[in-house]
């Protein structure tokens, strides 16, 4: 989640679900490995571009940039009922299963 902390900064929060820890690790342990697993150079979350996100955040600052008007809204004001995290992963799984298309249905 990005949170805006002010004007050239932001902050960036992560959370990690763990499942119910057996006896032998606690709970530290399985969130450090699950951490290292999903944040380390081969990890599938990493934010790997960050060059690229100093240069758009420098670029946003120039002359041409300045004279466009930014968007901030977001969807504000467009409501609509989303599916909840199980009912919609069952919902790609059965396409999958039927052949369909993964991406099909996505929020």
């Amino acid at each position: 989640m990005w949170h805006p902390r002010g004007p050239n900064n932001t902050e960036a929060w992560r959370w990690f679900l763990i499942d119910k820890i057996p006896r032998k690790r606690s709970k530290k342990s399985c969130a450090t490995i699950t951490y290292v697993i999903s944040r380390a150079p081969g990890g599938m979350t990493e934010q790997d571009d960050m060059e690229n996100w100093n240069y758009a955040h420098n670029a946003s600052k120039g002359t041409i940039a300045r004279r466009t008007p930014y968007n901030y809204e977001m969807g504000i004001g467009a409501l609509r009922k989303t599916l909840g995290f199980q009912e919609w992963s069952l919902k790609r799984s059965a396409k999958k299963i039927k052949g369909g298309s993964i991406a099909d249905g996505l929020p």
